[in-house]
């Protein structure tokens, strides 16, 4: 309801006006500036004159009239929306409320109002602030009017100040920048001429000497020169000029009351206890018939009276004259008249929805029954529309006898002080809760108890405080319990989902709140209150793990985000559900560390700055996760900066950041002792989710510090925190540590199990992330589970999806998913995630040959001048260079991705973190299987030959055929063709000899067989063979074997085998 008066946002109806060229053409100037200010005393006509002056323009305006309700700058801007709305170009949209949330950034928020005010007026467009000097010289409206004036466009749109007095030092910077015109009382007051003019214009022919006498005792003040008196002719001037204006205006109003008749007298009287009426008010409160008739006598005679409004049309006597008459009618009613007359004035206000008039005379009046029934009516709309101030000053009005035995009075108070005094808000909320209890008074109770509760929460401290709230909600508030509104029961249920995060969500009524709260989400609902709701739903349960139901929230409440209705607090707490999303269930740093900025952009913008703490200790943990210290320091530092100082629970979630970031930075003493003081902090809020996190940082702190018992027992109080919370589905998180402190410990087989269910878990919850992720752990136990194979794709998915690089060539992990695969032996192709990649065009050519040179040299890489020379020979060195680098260029291009390859020093090479090479794996296998092989000097134990057979079936599988087959035409090409093949030969050599030794003779002719696949001519490997045949009674084969190697010795090399062969077969078959 928009009970705001016409007579504080209509420009003044004009009659008889008396144009003064000049005066035009100062003012015209005036719009040169941005702001005009124009002051002069009482009676001197400003208000006249500027509203003359826009109707001789036509330009559209807002005309707000200052008074001392705007010192509640709650109420000012609600009254400004007002204006706005009725003179702006969008009717619909209302200019944003300054409610709680902003006051802590006030500033911000007066610069987005105005800027959005601004845009919402089609230009050219005048804003007046009459009256301005109705303002306390300390009052907070000077520093939103300074910075909405600060914000002014460059054209089009200006502010014009009408003001009894002159501009007040806060706008010094604006007049130092030559920003305000300011047109003062010798620029305003009547010249000679003027007053010459006015005179005749209005009386007809006149003296020279009345002119001159008028003028002199005038000074140009214009209310003197509209009232014709004796005092003019008497030449008594010096007591006249030596009076202050106010003294002289009081005799003028005395002269023209003087000259109205007895009844219009007491009209008079009577309506002065009201700022502004109607006909039809005038008339009901006076009960003279007349009323009109004297209203429009007395404004069109310029006599201290305005007119506002065309449809519906208000008059408002003169501030100075409205107090003439008051005083006068101190004197001519009675006491007992003048409350009457209040009295009615207050109904008939009362009627109108009047509500701040009808309140003061309320007060003036001692009128406390109806004051009371003001504020019941409109407590809570004022709230809404953040005018505290107001209802503060009506409800300190009242005597404390009556405040006490009102308990909505006690419950309103609270809502005044909430969030900007807790500690009074508490007690004011718990003592209207008392009082309502008394009086059974069922909304009242559930409305304070639900006051009571969010402003613990509001506060992120001692949550244990509302034990003794849980258990009244617990004893009178079952499933079956009907709320008496609507309004009642959302209150109510959102206080009861936070209790559930943080204080009791064990409790055995969760699931009957939960429901209730899903149900009221689907409401057609208040869309704030909708998102605000779902917001703590979503944070519920991805405590619990519930992460469907997460994910169902988010995709139901997200088109809702982008309806313009939806304020920046909603903005700012469905940010943080992002977050959430984002770094826990659906994993994404990227857009996590954007949701972050985005929110702390909407808090800057928008002055609301309450939840600043919490997104910067949300994005610590997001840089953390994406491996950016400096990051997460600025956003540690900047949390802590703003940090209330008895928050516990934001202070125990930022040290457990803290947690986090020494145990990825290895620091485990700093994790100790950061883990301990979130261990106090969490004791003074005894939230079980944070008590949960807390002792789960401490435990990983403590094992890496070899303090393996305590590290045991912070486990087992991590899960404690959360027994008996129904629906918990993320024990993963204690799965993993306890499965890596069992595999460190060497305790394999319980290892696996652990990580086993852990996996499991994850995968069905299809989650890529959680609190405390240490890459260098969880690339341990993913190693373990794809050895073990165990969750394998998903293993694989969370490698890949988390970019987690190896630190070793994992050769005999298969499954390890290398972005890029390249393969060289029997055929070149590339495989990047699992895809294969071709090239295609000549324009690929000299990449792909850089590509080839890169895999050859492994991880030595070869010099950039190398490549040139080898690729441009025909080029100098300056060409060469320019070619070389758009070649790989080209090849970074053409792969998708720059980190593969670094180029530094003037050496370029593969980065093995990222790929992984045939050649890069054979050189590992062959260097690991001369380290095992047999020799004259050791004995392979069980273990060794499992490796070593393990080795050898790698290499086979690796070893496709040679080294790119076909590539003749670079120098690398024929060396590393013949390393290769000698280290494959070396390898199966070696495998070979381990059969024999073990007399596993079948083998031994499998990998015999192989090699001189490869190698027709390798002498030792058919002597090998040869004998394996032998061992195994095929002297046949033997005696092929031998005829075979004959014949390849002969057409090969045209000789036949030598004599240490032939002996050695003499010797194998005479045996």
């Amino acid at each position: 309801m928009e009970n705001i008066s016409i007579h504080k946002i209509s420009k003044p109806v004009l009659y008889n006006v008396f144009y003064r060229e000049r005066i035009d053409d100062k003012l015209t100037e005036g719009l040169k500036r941005k702001v005009l200010w124009v002051s002069g005393p009482a009676g001197s006509g400003k208000t006249t004159l500027v509203s003359s002056f826009i109707d001789s323009k036509n330009i559209t305006c807002i005309w707000y009239r200052i008074d001392s309700y705007d010192d509640d700058i709650a109420s000012f801007f609600y009254t400004m929306g007002i204006a706005a709305k009725k003179a702006g170009r969008n009717k619909k949209k209302q200019l944003p409320l300054l409610t709680p949330e902003y006051l802590g950034g006030v500033s911000r928020f007066t610069e987005n109002y105005f800027n959005e005010l601004y845009q919402k007026v089609s230009t050219p467009f005048i804003i007046v602030l009459d009256d301005y000097h109705a303002l306390s010289h300390d009052s907070k409206l000077h520093n939103i009017v300074y910075t909405g004036l600060s914000v002014l466009p460059k054209e089009n749109v200006w502010v014009i100040i009408i003001s009894r007095e002159t501009p007040l030092p806060i706008f010094s910077p604006m007049i130092i920048r030559n920003e305000v015109y300011n047109l003062g009382w010798e620029d305003i007051k009547f010249t000679y001429q003027e007053t010459a003019d006015l005179l005749t214009h209005m009386h007809g022919t006149m003296s020279q000497d009345e002119i001159n006498s008028r003028y002199n005792v005038s000074d140009g003040w214009v209310s003197a020169l509209i009232v014709r008196n004796e005092k003019f002719n008497s030449g008594d001037y010096s007591s006249w000029l030596s009076s202050n204006r106010e003294t002289i205006f009081n005799y003028f109003t005395s002269e023209i009351f003087g000259f109205l008749e007895k009844n219009t007298q007491e009209f008079l009287l009577k309506t002065a206890y009201i700022r502004e009426m109607t006909v039809q008010v005038a008339q009901s409160l006076s009960g003279y018939t007349g009323a009109g008739k004297v209203l429009d006598y007395m404004v069109k005679k310029n006599y201290f009276i305005e007119k506002h409004g065309l449809k519906e049309t208000t008059y408002s006597y003169h501030p100075l004259f409205r107090l003439f008459l008051l005083e006068k009618a101190d004197a001519f009613f009675s006491q007992q008249e003048q409350c009457a007359i209040r009295r009615k004035a207050i109904e008939i206000l009362m009627k109108h929805n009047f509500t701040d008039d009808a309140s003061g005379l309320c007060i003036e009046n001692s009128d406390w029954e109806t004051l009371s029934s003001i504020i019941l009516l409109n407590a809570a709309q004022f709230l809404t529309q953040g005018r505290t101030e107001t209802l503060l000053r009506w409800l300190n009005a009242l005597p404390d006898n009556l405040i006490e035995n009102q308990p909505w009075f006690l419950y309103f108070k609270g809502c005044c002080f909430f969030p900007t005094n807790t500690t009074l808000a508490l007690s004011l909320f718990e003592n209207a809760f008392n009082g309502f209890i008394a009086i059974k008074d069922m909304d009242g109770i559930l409305l304070s108890w639900s006051g009571y509760v969010d402003v613990v929460f509001v506060e992120r401290g001692i949550f244990f405080r509302l034990d003794k709230w849980i258990d009244w909600i617990d004893a009178n508030v079952d499933r079956n319990f009907n709320f008496p509104s609507l309004n009642v029961e959302i209150s109510v249920v959102s206080s009861m989902i936070g209790i559930l995060i943080f204080r009791k969500p064990e409790m055995a009524s969760a699931e009957v709140w939960l429901n209730r709260a899903l149900e009221l989400m689907d409401n057609d609902i208040d869309l704030n209150v909708r998102i605000g709701l779902a917001a703590k739903l979503h944070l519920f349960f991805m405590y619990r793990g519930t992460f469907l139901t997460c994910r169902a929230i988010v995709k139901k409440m997200t088109p809702f985000l982008k309806n313009h209705s939806v304020e920046p607090m909603t903005q700012l707490m469905w940010s943080m559900v992002e977050c959430v999303q984002f770094h826990i269930i659906d994993t994404n740093i990227k857009k996590f560390l954007d949701v972050v900025q985005n929110g702390l952009t909407i808090s800057a913008e928008n002055g609301v700055f309450v939840f600043e703490p919490v997104l910067c200790t949300l994005g610590a943990y997001g840089a953390l996760s994406d491996g950016k210290f400096d990051k997460a320091e600025e956003f540690i530092n900047y949390a802590f900066s703003k940090l209330p100082p008895n928050s516990y629970f934001d202070q125990a979630n930022l040290h457990c950041v803290l947690v986090y970031r020494d145990l990825l930075l290895e620091n485990y003493s700093g994790a100790v002792n950061n883990g301990n003081l979130q261990m106090f902090f969490a004791k003074m809020t005894e939230g079980p989710f944070l008590s949960m996190y807390t002792h789960l940082g401490l435990s990983q702190a403590c094992f890496e510090m070899k303090m393996y018992d305590d590290a045991l027992n912070h486990m087992t109080l991590s899960r404690q925190s959360v027994e008996g919370v129904i629906g918990f589905e993320i024990d993963f998180i204690f799965l993993y540590p306890e499965a890596y402190y069992y595999l460190t410990l060497g305790d394999r087989e319980r290892g696996l199990v652990l990580l086993q269910k852990a996996l499991k878990k994850s995968s069905q919850l299809n989650i890529t992330n959680m609190v405390f992720w240490r890459p260098k752990v969880m690339r341990q136990l993913f190693v373990e589970a794809l050895k073990a194979d165990i969750e394998t794709e998903y293993v694989r998915k969370v490698i890949r999806e988390r970019s987690i690089l190896p630190e070793e060539p994992y050769y005999e992990l298969k499954e390890w998913p290398f972005l890029f695969r390249f393969y060289t032996f029997g055929k070149f192709h590339i495989v990047k995630d699992d895809n294969p990649i071709v090239s295609k065009g000549k324009s690929q050519k000299n990449a792909m040959a850089l590509l080839k040179a890169l895999i050859a040299s492994n991880t030595s890489g070869v010099n950039e001048s190398y490549i040139s020379d080898i690729l441009w020979p025909d080029s100098d060195g300056d060409e060469a260079y320019m070619s070389f680098k758009f070649t790989l260029h080209k090849l970074r291009q053409f792969l998708g991705n720059n980190e593969i390859i670094i180029f530094s020093g003037g050496n370029v090479s593969l980065d093995f973190r990222y790929c992984q090479t045939d050649v890069f794996l054979l050189d590992e296998i062959h260097t690991k299987t001369m380290k095992e092989r047999l020799s004259d000097n050791n004995e392979l134990s069980d273990d060794n030959i499992s490796l070593l057979r393990n080795l050898t079936d790698t290499a086979i599988e690796l070893y496709n055929g040679e080294f790119l087959p076909g590539d003749e035409n670079y120098p690398w090409i024929k060396p590393t063709r013949v390393k290769l093949r000698n280290q494959f030969m070396d390898i199966l050599s070696a495998a070979v000899s381990c059969a024999l030794k073990k007399e596993q003779w079948y083998e031994a002719q499998q990998y015999c067989m192989l090699a001189v696949k490869v190698d027709e001519l390798a002498e030792h490997f058919y002597r090998s063979l040869i004998f394996c045949h032998t061992k195994m009674g095929n002297t046949v084969e033997a005696h092929r074997v031998y005829n075979r190697f004959s014949e390849v010795l002969f057409s090969k090399l045209g000789i036949k085998p030598g004599v240490n062969m032939d002996a050695y077969i003499k010797k194998t078959f005479l045996k």
